[in-house]
């Protein structure tokens, strides 16, 4: 149970003149460039498969499985 309903909040965000902020500012941009050579291929796949809608996510799965398993039978 709660003790009360803003028990679990986060805290507010830090100044934007603060050095927690500019870090991880930093870090957005160096992460997030389309050609970021700081982010693995497996953390690109990631960011992939998160910003895409769930139907997207779902077909995308089924076909790689009916790829990977071409000619066997899959049991649900």
């Amino acid at each position: 149970m709660l003790a009360r309903p803003d028990q679990f909040r986060p805290g507010p965000p830090p100044d934007l003149t603060s050095k927690a902020w500019a870090r991880d500012f930093h870090e957005v941009k160096t992460f997030g460039r389309s050609d970021s050579p700081a982010r693995s291929a497996e953390q690109t796949d990631i960011a992939r498969f998160w910003s895409t809608n769930v139907a997207v996510q779902y077909n995308t799965a089924f076909a790689q499985l009916t790829v990977a398993r071409e000619g066997q039978v899959i049991q649900v």
